[in-house]
């Protein structure tokens, strides 16, 4: 009786399975199923043809066309098209297509912080390539990092790149600030240290960018990038002793890492020399004096 009563109550289920498939509200949901895949086929045909402004309208269409999968697609639309946009950035440094990709990703992807920060790199790159202060870009590429800070202003990679956006423009002081609130935000970090040092040091704040440097290099000892900038730093404002020391750290971690500083290195030591045998002499002569 109980197998019987098992199979009823499976047969009803069965029963109101079928009723349910049946039905039109199953069906309009599974045509709409099939609609926004074959749209989001389509969207991803265009990107592997490079044609990301033609993608981003796809996927644009798509939302209105489908406003019920609205999350869905924007989803897809994030992880396809921001790959693209990135490498068109960073990979094939065609800031002018970047620009235009992350412009219609922004508009797909408002509340998406990283979008902004990397449409903000790409007007700044672009401004970098053309060498033009003056140039719109540079204002859109700020307005576009200020949206990003504004969405997420925890973001110490929004802030760093604000920093020198700023720079770009000549504003020194803004830079400075952008800069430090990103080494506040991330304070080992020494992306954002050496950024900070670099700022320190062009404003003529000597100590401060020392300091800077000195900071990162306790964070990783063996930072390449640290003890160039820290030893020719040393060199300009006239510590001979520990722009050697620095630089000598550095050629032993990378024996040739450039032949400017491996001069720069040498006559150094040869200043040092210099010295040191004027020293002897004038000890020397002194010495005969007293005789």
């Amino acid at each position: 009786m109980r197998f019987i009563d098992d199979v009823r109550g499976m047969s009803g289920f069965l029963l109101l399975l079928i009723v349910f498939l049946n039905c039109p509200a199953f069906v309009a949901c599974q045509t709409r199923r099939e609609s926004v895949a074959a749209s989001l086929k389509q969207c991803q045909q265009l990107l592997d043809k490079d044609d990301v402004i033609a993608a981003n309208e796809c996927f644009g269409k798509a939302i209105v066309a489908n406003p019920q999968s609205a999350a869905e697609i924007s989803k897809a639309a994030e992880n396809s098209i921001l790959d693209k946009c990135v490498e068109l950035l960073e990979k094939k440094k065609n800031y002018e297509q970047a620009i235009v990709c992350f412009e219609g990703l922004s508009v797909l992807l408002p509340d998406k912080s990283s979008v902004f920060i990397y449409l903000a790199e790409s007007y700044y790159k672009y401004n970098k390539a053309i060498d033009n202060k003056t140039d719109e870009s540079l204002a859109s590429a700020e307005e576009a990092i200020k949206k990003a800070i504004r969405l997420r202003p925890e973001s110490a990679i929004a802030h760093e790149t604000y920093g020198r956006i700023l720079e770009q423009k000549g504003d020194l002081q803004g830079a400075l600030k952008g800069h430090q609130e990103a080494v506040k935000l991330q304070p080992k970090d020494n992306l954002y240290l050496m950024g900070l040092a670099m700022i320190q040091d062009k404003m003529g704040n000597t100590n401060e960018a020392i300091a800077s440097y000195q900071q990162a290099l306790k964070i990783e000892s063996n930072y390449e990038l640290a003890l160039y900038f820290l030893g020719n730093l040393y060199a300009k404002t006239g510590e001979t002793d520990k722009a050697i020391e620095t630089l000598d750290k550095l050629f032993e971690l990378v024996p040739n890492y450039d032949e400017k500083t491996k001069q720069t290195l040498k006559s150094l030591k040869e200043k040092r020399d210099l010295e040191k045998t004027k020293k002897s002499k004038t000890k020397a002569a002194g010495n005969n004096r007293n005789k």
